[in-house]
């Protein structure tokens, strides 16, 4: 059993390596799967156990104890199923079945199934390249159970003289038996894809039962028990077999695992920092420019508010001035307007009634309507306004007082540029100087 122990111990020591070699592409469970046919010789190394068919053996007896080694040699044939767990660590479970070559009544007489552990030594040593190599060499040992089919039996007894006489009774029985095998696979794999693996495959077959048989010391005949056939060359078989293995294809496309490909890419890294940093540059100036406006915004609507919640001042004045040629006196009223605007208000259209109350008891007299605009705002805007002022009044008359159109003159004066009034606001009006003849 040293030798078991010895083989699960590099085994161990070859998993641990292969943990600490990096990381690998196309390494996930359902990756590194590969099934293989096999062909090929075994034989009782001893001929003590050999499988022709007989359950006791008597080395004197050719036989209970036939042949050379190549005539106890047999043809065996099985199929495998490999999972690769690292470049170095692979484990697999093997089916086999042995040809019987003697007159009995089955064609295969032994039966085996194995699960095995598998050390790639080239890659132990050398390293894995991230591509499996041309040749490489696989360490294998592996545990399992063989059936084998006993057709013959040799009885033996003796007579009064001492006479050892022996006749073979034809019988059939199963017998179980647990086996180990400790071998070497010489691997080629092939083509660029490595999809193909063809291999040599020669190992010694331990039986791990125990067995009773006969044997002769110093020329004398005895029967003993042997029990101890674990790893005894007696009890073993010599075996060469070949294998033709299919990878199929992983996860990362490739019929192998691969290296993790680890590029330099400070340079890339540094560049985007640097990107990283300017943007960030530019959020906390735009945020320091929303700040701004959004005070500005804040102050305007302020400033709106205020204006909008101001009641509006009616100021009408009137002057009469005497002047000479055809015009003989004038009376001035203004209609006021809200800022930027050009709707007359509800308070102003009194003023509006007092020029149409004017002109109807007066219908000799007419009106010149002047819009005004305050200094505030765009100067084309201003203009926008004082015109729109004027052509306020001048509808409000035609249409509501019924006062004709050519007895108005709407007219714009105040394009923010020129001002009547000291005081802006007042600027914000329209304003009706009515015409009285001679």
């Amino acid at each position: 059993m040293r030798k078991l122990f010895t083989v699960l111990a590099v085994a161990a020591i070859a998993l641990s390596a292969s943990a600490q070699r990096g990381s690998f592409e196309g390494n996930k469970f359902t990756d590194n799967w590969s099934v293989g046919i096999i062909g090929g010789a075994q034989s009782d190394i001893h001929g003590l156990r050999s499988s022709l068919g007989h359950n006791t053996v008597d080395l004197r007896d050719p036989v209970s104890h036939p042949g050379s080694f190549w005539q106890r040699t047999r043809p065996v044939v099985g199929l495998e199923l490999s999972k690769q767990w690292t470049p170095i660590l692979a484990t697999s479970i093997m089916g086999t079945a042995t040809v019987n070559t003697t007159p009995s009544h089955t064609v295969f007489d032994e039966w085996g199934v194995m699960v095995a552990g598998k050390i790639n030594l080239v890659n132990l040593f050398l390293g894995y390249t991230g591509a499996p190599r041309f040749f490489d060499v696989e360490g294998v040992a592996g545990i399992g159970l063989s059936s084998m089919r006993l057709n013959d039996e040799l009885v033996r007894y003796t007579d009064a003289n001492g006479r050892v006489y022996g006749r073979k009774i034809t019988k059939s029985e199963n017998v179980f038996e647990p086996v180990t095998r400790l071998g070497l696979n010489f691997n080629f794999n092939l083509g660029e894809s490595k999809a193909w693996t063809i291999s040599l495959r020669p190992a010694i077959v331990y039986n791990l039962g125990k067995e009773t048989y006969y044997g002769f010391g110093n020329g004398v005949g005895r029967a003993g028990d042997y029990n101890s056939a674990s790893f005894d060359i007696n009890y073993a078989k010599a075996e060469l077999m070949a294998g033709v293995t299919y990878h199929f294809k992983n996860s990362n496309g490739l019929h192998y695992m691969s290296n993790v490909q680890v590029r330099d890419c400070q340079a890339e890294i540094d560049a985007l920092n640097a990107r990283i940093n300017a943007l960030r540059a530019q959020l906390e100036a735009k945020d320091a420019d929303i700040a701004r406006l959004n005070r500005e915004i804040a102050d305007l609507q302020k400033k709106l508010n205020d204006c909008l919640n101001r009641k509006p001042e009616t100021k009408i004045v009137e002057k009469i001035v005497e002047k000479k040629g055809v015009d003989r006196s004038r009376l001035t009223t203004l209609v006021h307007f809200p800022i930027n605007q050009t709707t007359i208000q509800a308070s102003q259209v009194p003023n509006v009634e007092r020029v149409a109350a004017y002109l109807k008891k007066n219908p000799e007299s007419s009106v010149v309507v002047e819009g005004w605009a305050s200094i505030d705002g765009p100067a084309a805007n201003n203009k926008r306004l004082s015109e729109g002022r004027a052509k306020a009044v001048k509808d409000m008359l035609i249409n509501k007082y019924g006062i004709a159109a050519n007895r108005i003159d709407a007219r714009s004066v105040g394009n923010g540029i020129l001002t009547e009034y000291s005081v802006p606001e007042w600027n914000r009006v329209s304003e009706c100087t009515i015409v009285v003849k001679d």
